[in-house]
């Protein structure tokens, strides 16, 4: 597993001071990655960015409320989007010690969650890499993240399946 944006660095190296924490997206849109992987049309694109102008949403909310693309398909993309390993709560669980009861609104709101500690590295699994909260997080020392979908069902786990957004 190898830490986002670490340029010589891995998981296994508590050496953290040349590392770039920044949750840099490539060139490419995520439309345009969603037409590379097959999974949209260029006029799925053209009509998503209508309807966002139109109705004020994300690019990425209207491809998945339009059923074009399966979610755990969106964030895998998303996922690459963002130059994170993509991984699956379900299969893979965050480590309850790592979370705090007084911030599981705040995990849900951002769609994060503290997911495991390696070799004094903390690795945030997130659904939303770009988001202010976490580019904060990003400037943390010994801070790696990868991309997940399914934020508020592990959080309602922890939480004990109550509402939280």
């Amino acid at each position: 597993m190898e830490p986002l944006q670490k340029a010589s660095s891995s998981a296994g190296n508590e050496s953290s001071g040349d590392s770039v924490r920044r949750l840099n997206a490539p060139h490419l849109r995520i439309g345009e990655m969603l037409v590379e992987a097959g999974l949209i049309t260029t006029a799925q694109i053209e009509e998503a960015l209508e309807k966002q102008a139109n109705w004020g949403s994300r690019f990425g909310d209207i491809v998945l409320a339009m059923g074009w693309v399966k979610p755990m398909q969106f964030y895998q993309v998303l996922a690459r989007h963002f130059n994170l390993e993509f991984i699956n709560l379900v299969g893979q669980p965050v480590e309850d010690k790592l979370l705090d009861p007084k911030e599981y609104l705040n995990y849900a709101q951002h769609l994060y969650l503290p997911w495991r500690r390696r070799n004094g590295v903390l690795w945030i699994a997130t659904a939303e890499p770009g988001s202010a909260q976490l580019q904060r997080l990003a400037t943390e020392p010994n801070v790696s993240f990868v991309g997940h979908i399914q934020v508020r069902y592990s959080v309602g786990i922890a939480a004990g399946s109550r509402p939280l957004v």
